[in-house]
């Protein structure tokens, strides 16, 4: 289950290589989950329309975006 996600602007998002989610405005907003998959709304249960987690997707969102789970909400990742 997705605990966080941040919001983008798809513009951004474009300079990755291997974007696929096609005939959505620069300007639109959409967010990066925990599992670095991309969807339109910041609902768990949203519709994702992006989903090819290869590593050098994670290497840029974590290069270019600065995206990660903030500190503050490591928390809620520990196992008991």
């Amino acid at each position: 289950m997705n605990k966080y996600c941040k919001a983008y602007l798809v513009r951004d998002l474009r300079y990755f290589a291997g974007w696929a989610a096609e005939g959505l405005d620069d300007e639109t907003v959409i967010f990066i989950w925990d599992d670095y998959t991309v969807s339109e709304t910041p609902f768990s249960d949203s519709t994702v329309i992006f989903n090819d987690v290869t590593t050098e997707w994670k290497e840029f969102c974590t290069t270019n975006l600065h995206f990660e789970v903030p500190e503050e909400l490591q928390y809620a990742y520990k196992t008991e």
